[in-house]
């Protein structure tokens, strides 16, 4: 089944190719945008898209230039992973996810301990990498009173 995906990503791929050195820029950000659906994680046909969408000169919308961030994003998080917890924080849920992992530290109640993680939880991979994001702005915070942090006893 991949094959046959693969293969039908790459007729895309070649016909925006095509496209693209005829100068119909344009039309081969269309080809490309159905080749990355097909195909997602192809880092070639993510340069090829952002190339070719730079080199069209017809107007940008706020829903291209939403697109070409967007791809230039993923292309940088496949050259460099760990970006991807920068690029997570420019999410719109980050804050509300941020915020919740505030809130599970100070719940007092176990009832509604529960229901905020189960919410928590729901909201996915950004809502993991908000919680790492609290975790680390609590490591770097300075301690209070200028007391020396101790370091949590953790057993695995």
């Amino acid at each position: 089944m991949a094959g046959k995906r693969e293969s039908k990503s790459a007729k895309h791929e070649a016909k925006g190719d095509s496209l693209a050195e005829k100068g119909k820029h344009a039309k081969a950000v269309k080809e490309y945008r159905k080749a990355l659906d097909i195909d997602p994680e192809n880092e070639r046909i993510l340069e090829k898209l952002v190339r070719a969408r730079d080199m069209d000169p017809g107007e940008w919308g706020v829903e291209d230039f939403a697109d070409s961030v967007g791809w230039t994003m993923k292309k940088q998080e496949k050259e460099n992973p760990s970006i991807r917890q920068v690029h997570a924080k420019l999410a719109p849920e980050w804050m509300k996810a941020y915020s919740m992992a505030v809130e599970i530290l100070s719940e007092e109640d176990e009832g509604r301990l529960g229901e905020r993680i189960e919410k928590l939880a729901a909201m996915g991979e950004i809502a993991t990498r908000a919680t790492i994001g609290l975790l680390l702005d609590i490591r770097n915070s300075p301690p209070a009173d200028d007391e020396p942090r101790e370091q949590p006893d953790v057993k695995p």
